[in-house]
């Protein structure tokens, strides 16, 4: 009975991962206490397009966008944003460095389920003896050990993962 709850729950997780296949999270751009969903998404379209060439991101390519939480003076919210195509989508993805770079930082990520968010701040900060680098690709995480071999973290591994101490 148990392996079979287990199991469930695995696919219960999957699913919920594979919703956000379209979805991004991003982090870095100007929040105000009064701004309303459609001014999330245009002041999202002029950022993108005055940091990425050729991108040319309109409001049909946006399903919908939100912030997350509530209004902090000084804080800027992340913002979700739901995009119609997954290829546009990556094009995004692909662009998150040029983004990191500008004297503004703009930071671009999947949308992660709250298991796998956890999961990959374990991944990143409680063996960084080992990990040099961690990512994440569509919902999978990924790291570098030190010796240079990539390691993609299976949901069997999320125990392991999550099981480890904190370091001090």
């Amino acid at each position: 009975m148990k392996s079979n709850e287990s199991a469930n729950q695995l696919h219960f997780h999957e699913m919920e991962q594979y919703s956000r296949r379209n979805n991004t999270r991003i982090e870095g751009i100007e929040d105000s206490e009064t701004e309303h969903y459609t001014e999330t998404s245009e002041k999202l379209i002029q950022t993108l397009n005055a940091h990425i060439p050729d991108l040319n991101l309109t409001k049909s390519d946006i399903d919908i966008s939100h912030r997350l939480g509530p209004f902090q003076p000084q804080k800027e919210r992340p913002i979700i944003v739901k995009m119609v195509s997954r290829m546009r989508r990556n094009q995004i993805m692909q662009a998150a460095k040029i983004l990191r770079t500008k004297p503004k930082p703009v930071y671009v990520n999947d949308h992660l389920t709250r298991t796998n968010a956890e999961v990959f701040a374990c991944v990143r900060k409680k063996q960084s003896d080992i990990v040099k680098l961690s990512w994440t690709r569509e919902g999978t995480i990924f790291y570098r050990d030190i010796n240079d071999q990539t390691h993609k973290v299976n949901a069997e591994q999320y125990r392991f993962w999550l099981d480890l101490p904190w370091p001090k």
